[in-house]
């Protein structure tokens, strides 16, 4: 069988349904050499019973040591909304240490499936160049979890894309405020509900010198106001492309309250107290009886 040969297979831009991705999953599964270096599934219109097929897969050749040599992961428009399909994916993520291109563009992920993929990919060690995690239903919550990735890879990411989410200017702040690196050339952030607080810390971004080799950033169909679109097109130049669906009539930042933000600090608690026995047992470690 040929498959267990393969170095790179690509399925894309077909309607196969389902029954292709159970296909496509049964080819997978011969792929037993561990020389896989490029997977491409995206655009199949797999839908949720034929995507889990594709993470099936993923998490059988994951357990049996064969994406040890993965690079580039592509598996745009499919549906991982389910618990237990996303979960299958971060698996399977875990084992890509090699990684340096993922993209999971359109895929339903939703804020708890981003946390799973984004504490995989931590997991995994993988020095990622480019990150797409568009069009996800993505709120303040989830960008939350996609910050704390970005952070990891502030010495290595290239391209970050997550626009056509719901972040609002609090989630896309949370990204923005981790951004320091010299290796970021491009970031993607249109349609994320966001306004003139996501504007301000993109102005201050660059004021602070976090993105010196930063050649493109796009952030349209916002809400910023005309003061704050003047100051991004001042700062950017060439750089930002024409904000022609701005809407600064809209106001998102109005909508803004302290409810997500109290669930937020919630969900912090139990790292902040593993971070505190942690100290105190660092403490009692130095007493001397």
């Amino acid at each position: 069988c040929i498959a267990k040969n393969l170095t790179q297979i690509h399925f894309y831009n077909n309607m196969s349904g389902p029954k292709g991705c159970e296909a496509f999953e049964s080819i997978m599964e011969k792929c037993t050499e561990n020389k896989l270096t490029d997977i491409r599934f995206s655009s199949t219109r797999a839908r949720a019973g034929g995507s889990t097929h594709i993470t099936t897969a993923l998490k059988s050749l994951a357990e049996s040591g064969n994406l040890e040599h993965v690079t580039r992961l592509d598996l745009a428009d499919n549906t991982f909304s389910d618990e237990s399909v996303n979960t299958d994916l971060a698996t399977a993520l875990k084992s890509c240490s090699k990684l340096t291109y993922i993209n999971l563009r359109d895929c339903c992920i939703a804020n708890e499936g981003m946390k799973r993929v984004c504490n995989a990919l931590k997991v995994s060690g993988a020095k990622l160049t480019h990150l797409d995690v568009s069009g996800n239903d993505l709120t303040a919550s989830g960008a939350r979890s996609v910050a704390k990735l970005v952070a990891s890879l502030n010495s290595t990411i290239v391209e970050f894309s997550a626009e056509e989410n719901e972040m609002t200017s609090r989630g896309v702040k949370k990204i923005v405020d981790v951004i320091n690196s010299q290796t970021l050339e491009k970031i993607v952030m249109n349609q994320n509900e966001f306004g003139d607080i996501a504007g301000r810390a993109i102005l201050d971004m660059v004021s602070e010198n976090r993105v010196p080799n930063l050649t493109r950033i796009e952030l349209n169909e916002g809400s910023f106001t005309e003061d704050v679109v003047g100051e991004l097109v001042e700062c950017f130049g060439d750089k930002l492309p024409e904000m022609d669906d701005n809407d600064e009539d809209t106001e998102h930042d109005a909508d803004l309250d302290d409810e997500e933000e109290e669930s937020e600090d919630e969900d912090d608690a139990p790292e902040t107290a593993d971070r505190d026995v942690d100290d105190l047992a660092g403490a009692l470690s130095q007493v001397q009886v």
